[in-house]
């Protein structure tokens, strides 16, 4: 999000066509953030990685192309789709209108391969194998390999834990070209009352030559049926040479007569190695 200029961050469209026991899902998205999205470690200039979907800031990504379908209790999901994570990845699952440095540089947005999901005793799971992380259908590279985890659990009525991992050789630096062995995303959300919820999320990244660790803390409060308010801390350790902490606090508004309409103001501090600001955006997501 540039806080200078306004504009488009995404402009989404989604296809899906679900029948008894399948489903297949087409998503084409426009915008600022496509870059995020595209398959910006495809070597070879395919999918949505190729000079023709990027005009200036402004870019084409193909994020998701995928078919589902039921196998007794559980769901093979086959295909191009998003890496489940802690945090919403489009504008729609999202609370706060930036994103984090880590999710700006590290995060892995898109898988190519198959995953088998269902229900383990109390733990939602997911298990399976990914050709290319941000590769698109490009999965030539022998540095992209990985076998994908996800386990889910609610402790109690007010108290869920969640994991998600990718075990294996693959990029998901949107701005480099290091190896990494492997990556996790684990977090603990707490309802704290019917008004106050609390999460904490600890991020890695495992490569050949240096660790990433990341906390982030955020809470949400519900102030009236049309007002939350939320806060967002993250600190970022990248070895001994980089650090970054960002804190932002922000407003979702939403009125029930226009429920298709979302306002997102948010204050944004940033201290770095190498700078200091505080910032103001604001973004508007519409749905239909």
């Amino acid at each position: 999000v540039d806080p200078g200029n306004i504009g488009i961050n995404q402009l989404g469209f989604s296809m899906d066509k679900a029948g008894e026991k399948y489903r297949l899902h087409l998503d084409l998205l426009y915008g600022r953030d496509a870059v995020h999205f595209q398959s910006h470690q495809n070597a070879g200039n395919g999918w949505d990685n190729s000079a023709g979907f990027d005009h200036n800031d402004y870019a084409w990504a193909l994020p998701q192309a995928f078919a589902e379908g039921a196998v007794g209790d559980w769901t093979v999901r086959g295909g191009h789709f998003l890496f489940v994570g802690q945090t919403g990845q489009y504008s729609t699952d999202r609370f706060f209108a930036t994103r984090t440095s880590w999710e700006s540089i590290n995060r892995p947005f898109t898988l190519t391969g198959v995953t088998l999901s269902g229900q383990v005793g109390e733990v939602d799971t997911t298990f399976g194998w990914a050709a290319g992380v941000n590769t698109g259908f490009d999965t030539d590279s022998s540095d992209n390999s990985v076998f994908v985890i996800g386990a889910r659990r609610a402790l109690g009525d007010k108290l869920s834990v969640s994991y998600d991992a990718l075990i294996g050789d693959h990029n998901g630096n949107i701005q480099g070209s290091e190896v990494y062995e492997y990556y996790h995303e684990a977090s603990a959300s707490y309802a704290a009352s019917d008004k106050l919820t609390v999460e904490l999320t600890h991020l890695y990244i495992g490569a050949a030559t240096r660790a990433l660790r990341t906390i982030r803390q955020s809470a949400y409060y519900v102030l009236s049926d049309t007002m939350t308010l939320g806060q967002r801390y993250e600190c970022v350790r990248i070895g001994s040479a980089f650090s970054n902490e960002s804190l932002s606090v922000g407003i979702n508004y939403q009125r029930p007569n226009w429920s298709n309409v979302l306002l997102r103001p948010e204050i944004r501090w940033d201290d770095n190695t190498a700078d200091e600001q505080t910032e103001f955006y604001m973004d508007v997501v519409v749905t239909f």
